[in-house]
């Protein structure tokens, strides 16, 4: 054990190792927060011990300089590549022209982006991810399970879940949705606007 002004440190702490002067057996300096140092007390406050960091830092910066300098370049490269009209999509492949990316350095294409935000969005709410959400759309023959209506100029169709118990119980085109979601999903309601229905038939056939 060694005690020291900072408190008490184990001289075997794998975190603390010795001083890296040859023949010097004296532990590493401490910097605080148990960060260590490469040399001990004694030799870290020499006139050689400073021009050794000294040199250290001047390596350090030489090197975070080059690094910067050769991201710089790479930088400068995909800029340039990004710039070049139509060019592929790294998601679906297609080649787009600039209107179809949100900005001059996007990799990924308008389309692909909405279909990767709903993907995300549905995993997240419903727990439901593209495959499956194909899987269901096919056991439905890809019509909406209340109407029977196929999907219009391209729209999908809205998954419709329990609002109590997040269940989701089928795809439905956005009219039916909103329609029962108007009644609160309340089967009373919904009979009685039923039977509402079917009596007003009754009287215009009647009449």
């Amino acid at each position: 054990m060694l005690r020291t002004k900072k408190g008490i440190y184990d001289k075997y702490n794998p975190d603390r190792g010795l001083c890296s002067i040859d023949g010097c057996n004296n532990l590493q300096h401490n910097h605080g927060k148990k960060r260590w140092g490469k040399l001990c007390c004694k030799h870290h406050k020499e006139p050689f011990a400073r021009a050794e960091r000294v040199a250290l830092r001047t390596k350090h910066k030489d090197m975070v300089k080059a690094e910067i300098a050769a991201r710089n370049i790479e930088y400068r490269r995909s800029i340039a590549i990004l710039k070049i009209y139509p060019r592929p999509c790294t998601v679906c492949g297609k080649d787009r022209e600039r209107a179809e990316y949100r900005t001059p350095r996007s990799t990924t294409c308008l389309i692909c982006k909405a279909n990767q935000h709903r993907n995300s969005h549905n995993k997240c709410i419903y727990g439901l991810d593209d495959r499956q959400y194909n899987l269901m759309l096919l056991s439905q023959n890809g019509v909406c399970a209340i109407c029977g209506e196929p999907p219009v100029d391209g729209i999908r169709l809205c998954i419709d879940h329990c609002h109590n118990t997040n269940i989701v119980r089928g795809l439905l085109c956005s009219r039916c949705n909103v329609g029962i979601g108007q009644f609160d999903d309340d089967l009373d309601l919904l009979a009685s606007a039923a039977s509402y229905l079917i009596n007003s038939r009754v009287k215009e056939v009647a009449c």
